[in-house]
């Protein structure tokens, strides 16, 4: 309170004055000539309680008041910051069925089957289990999917990447990304989603690995199983896979270069035992050296790697092993005794098996074969010098290069594989009493107007009179068939 307002009275500060009654009584302003007042003393200030409850319930008032101002401190911030406008842009995600994204998210490979059913999406499990049987083994799905999505139908003839025909990771992404859009349900309906949600791309692509992975070790499980009878081997040795490999004769001439064929036939047993000590004069076995397995060697041209490559009967009677089942493989049923029983051939889940037997799949038998030929119990890329991986890449450089021969020896398998699949194979040079007909006759018939001798010419234009109301008669029967059959639709 300002002194000027109250004349004669000062502030005291933290004391309370005391006036007398004579102050009281009398009116006039004029100071007194009493005594000064007597001040009274304040009251000590009261010592804070020590107790334990009490120092618990300040620490509890002290928190909550922390709590609300930082709590006021929020509303404020976020009180302040601008509304956006009507004209601001939001970015919103690619068109899109909610239901076919939820189920990608939903996907899980250690799921049972009841959950798949229960779920409706085993469809997506069946199409992850066959992918690896249409594009191949040691595919990296992660690096496909994450760089296949953005190049999507962008490429061209002269990709710096791709101008060199060697199979790299340019030519993967660009080979197998097609054929996971192709045979994987709503990728090809959803690329331009995944394109921004890496997350689920990132899920998608483990989720098709480890699916991938199963197919692949049940596959190599079934040739493991059948190949002693496959390969028509007579030491029960062999039916141990660890003794296999460069351990057996038997099997390290399959498993050995081709182009080191001589050298393993002066002495198999040192060539053999050289390999598995990998002594530094000793062979080498690499996966750009092709093993002999992969050939026929009725056709095999030591100055032509593509004569005779892939044509053996073992690796035709694995691939038929796979896609179309034991039964389909005569040695086998009759080691079993009748039909055999199982699943339905993998064949019949393809939507065209004549386009799914590709060099993809020939070459992911092949890797196939090789496990159940080597001595290893687990499946790995590597086996003394030989890596798997590399054996894929060179297999495919070769059929970027060859075009044609790509073509030939897919044709050769569908031929094989798809129309005469329980028959045995016919030798090129084998002749019957039809193909001998062929040879003697000839297909050309020569058409004359001329009448034949000794025939008038009223008896030829009777002759084709006739022959025209034959025509005429056959067209009508045909016709009133035609009608019959949309009726009775």
């Amino acid at each position: 309170m300002p002194s000027n307002s109250f004349p004669g009275l000062t502030r005291v500060k933290g004391q309370k004055r005391i006036y007398t009654a004579a102050f009281d009584e009398s009116s006039s302003p004029s100071p007194s000539t009493s005594p000064p007042p007597i001040l009274r003393p304040q009251p000590p200030p009261s010592k804070p309680n020590s107790s334990k409850g009490a120092q618990e319930k300040d620490k509890k008032d002290k928190k909550k008041k922390e709590k609300r101002a930082k709590a006021k401190h929020l509303l404020e911030k976020s009180s302040s910051s601008p509304e956006p406008s009507k004209d601001a842009h939001i970015p919103a995600m690619p068109k899109h069925n909610q239901y076919v994204i939820c189920t990608y998210k939903a996907l899980d490979p250690r799921a049972k089957l009841i959950t798949h059913l229960g779920a409706s999406y085993e469809h997506l499990y069946q199409a992850a289990w066959m992918l690896p049987r249409y594009v191949g083994a040691f595919i990296d799905y992660d690096t496909v999917l994450t760089k296949g999505l953005p190049r999507d139908g962008t490429y061209r003839h002269d990709d710096p990447e791709c101008t060199h025909l060697i199979y790299n990771e340019c030519w993967e992404v660009r080979c197998c990304f097609s054929l996971i859009k192709l045979h994987f349900p709503g990728i090809q309906d959803h690329v331009h989603y995944l394109r921004e949600d890496t997350d689920l791309v990132a899920q998608l692509a483990k989720f098709i690995t480890e699916s991938a992975r199963k197919t692949r070790s049940d596959d190599a499980g079934h040739i493991r199983e059948h190949i002693f009878e496959i390969a028509g081997w007579k030491d029960n040795l062999l039916k141990t896979k660890t003794e296999r490999g460069f351990k057996h004769v038997v099997t390290g001439c399959l498993l050995c270069p081709i182009d080191q064929l001589a050298e393993f036939d002066r002495d198999p047993l040192i060539f053999c035992r050289g390999l598995q000590d990998r002594h530094d004069d000793c062979a080498w076995v690499t996966a750009d050296d092709w093993p002999m397995f992969l050939y026929d060697m009725s056709e095999y041209n030591p100055n032509d790697v593509r004569a005779g490559l892939f044509k053996s009967q073992l690796m035709l009677k694995c691939y038929k092993l796979i896609f179309t089942g034991p039964a389909s493989v005569p040695i086998i049923g009759k080691a079993a005794g009748g039909k055999l029983k199982g699943k339905p051939p993998v064949i019949k889940n393809m939507e065209d098996a004549a386009e799914s037997i590709n060099v993809h799949t020939i070459t992911y038998i092949a890797c196939l074969v090789r496990h159940a030929l080597n001595a290893q119990a687990e499946w790995a890329v590597e086996d003394l010098d030989f890596n798997s991986g590399d054996f894929v890449r060179s297999i495919l450089t070769l059929a970027l290069r060859n075009i044609n021969w790509q073509e030939d020896i897919s044709e050769w398998y569908r031929h094989r594989v798809l129309y005469k699949s329980c028959k045995r194979e016919q030798p090129t040079n084998w002749k019957t009493m039809y193909s001998k007909m062929l040879d003697q006759t000839s297909g050309d018939r020569e058409y004359t107007h001329e009448p034949a001798e000794g025939v008038s010419k009223a008896e030829d234009e009777q002759g084709a009179n006739e022959e025209l109301e034959y025509n005429h008669l056959m067209k009508k029967t045909k016709m009133l068939r035609g009608r019959r059959t949309w009726n009775n639709r």
